[in-house]
């Protein structure tokens, strides 16, 4: 974008802005990462978020990560969400609409989250 299409646009500002992007960026791959990848948010268009298995503690519950990085393979899309966020949005959809037991013989307790709303209540505490 050139500046006769946009006001706002300011190269010198904006090149500072992206070397500093890219920096926090490089410094959050670098931490604490939960990765999990998924194969169904395509078909189901949610995101299944664990937090018991087998009676025990697990996935958001016990997290030591500072971000979690969704892998949606069918989509050919990564998403990455700050855990701190991630838990305010878990228990959100929890007190919303509860809990489901899945996985193996549904011994896992999980919270799915519409990836459209998750998305929508981003950007509206963002804004």
């Amino acid at each position: 974008m050139t500046k006769e299409y946009s006001p706002y646009y300011d190269f010198d500002k904006d090149y500072i802005r992206g070397i500093e992007g890219e920096g926090e960026i490089k410094k959050i791959l670098c931490g604490k990462l939960e990765v999990k990848t998924d194969f169904y948010t395509v078909l189901t268009g949610n995101i299944c978020i664990e937090f018991e298995s087998r009676g025990l503690p697990s996935g958001i519950s016990t997290t030591e990560a500072d971000w979690w990085v969704f892998n949606l393979v069918k989509m050919d899309m990564v998403l990455m969400i700050n855990v701190y966020k991630l838990k305010a949005l878990f228990n959100y959809f929890k007190k919303k609409d509860g809990f489901r037991e899945l996985g193996d013989k549904k011994t896992s307790k999980c919270v799915l989250i519409p990836i459209d709303e998750m998305i929508k209540l981003l950007r509206r505490k963002n804004t």
